[in-house]
């Protein structure tokens, strides 16, 4: 054998190739060596027919059915390459066929058995091996996805610029208990960001806003491919009012402020000219 790269470049000396094939009939049937969907794999609510290729370990006739049942009596067929310039890459036979009849929350079962020696007559069937063993093939349906919450809501109050937001999504049902992964954006639902932390029940992006109005488009996907979409629409708001002490009091020997808005406190004992950050902060906020 001689080999060419793409550039041109040939190998200097030859190489030589040997193999042995063994005399006698074939007695060995089809194997599935991989198949194109996982073996058990989700499909998306609602999905009732999903395309499968299987590739062989060598040319082959294949049927599938509903149950496990003899090759002859099963309904079904696979479209397959039984020729030797049909090989795939990796030296294995494509087969191809449509799955029916799928139902949505339940596990799908389908039995696959395949005949070699395709090009063998109908005359010589007794020459073919055939699996006495079905390949046991399934999907599981799913529920919808269900995305139950989205923070934060309504107007954000913060005391400068920029404000920290953690946009907060609670997913449920699907394949998993509502485990997905969750995209946001504010331009649509195209060209979106993972959040930060996902592939949960429960997903977190924090952000860092200007003051404003903000709709951010939410998408969640889960591993069979089932989506929902949302939007969080909330405000952020610069908080430049102080707070206002509105009471003082003692009780059970300590001195109690009530304020207007939620706050931190803190004390000074030797002037009222004091730097808030400095200052001794009061112990129950």
């Amino acid at each position: 054998m001689l080999f060419r790269s793409g550039n041109g470049n040939e190998n200097l000396g030859e190489m030589a190739v040997e193999f042995c094939v063994e005399p006698g009939p074939d007695t060995t049937p089809a194997r599935i060596e991989k198949t194109s969907i996982n073996n058990g794999a989700p499909v998306a609510f609602d999905t009732t027919e999903a395309n499968l290729d299987i590739y062989l370990n060598e040319p082959a006739e294949c049927m599938w059915s509903f149950e496990d049942q003899d090759y002859a009596n099963m309904g079904n067929a696979f479209d397959c390459a039984t020729r030797i310039e049909q090989m795939e890459w990796d030296m294995s036979y494509k087969c191809s066929t449509t799955l029916t009849s799928i139902e949505n929350n339940v596990k799908n079962t389908y039995y696959f058995r395949c005949k070699d020696q395709p090009w063998l007559d109908a005359g010589n069937d007794s020459d073919k091996n055939v699996n006495k063993e079905s390949y046991i093939f399934t999907l599981q349906g799913t529920q919808p996805l269900n995305i139950t919450s989205v923070l934060p809501n309504g107007t954000v109050y913060y005391g400068s610029e920029p404000i920290p937001i953690s946009l907060k999504v609670e997913t449920v049902n699907g394949y998993d208990n509502g485990k997905a992964m969750c995209y946001g954006g504010e331009e649509g639902y195209e060209n979106m960001i993972e959040f930060f932390e996902t592939d949960a029940a429960e997903h977190q992006q924090e952000l860092n806003l200007i003051e404003g109005d903000y709709s951010i488009y939410v998408l969640c996907r889960d591993l069979a491919g089932n989506v929902d979409k949302t939007k969080a629409e909330f405000t952020t708001s610069v908080d430049r009012t102080p707070p206002i002490i509105v009471r003082v009091y003692q009780e059970g020997g300590l001195l109690n402020l009530i304020t207007d808005g939620d706050s931190d406190c803190r004390y000074g004992i030797n002037t009222c000219n004091f730097d808030f950050t400095t200052a001794t902060e009061m112990p129950f906020d």
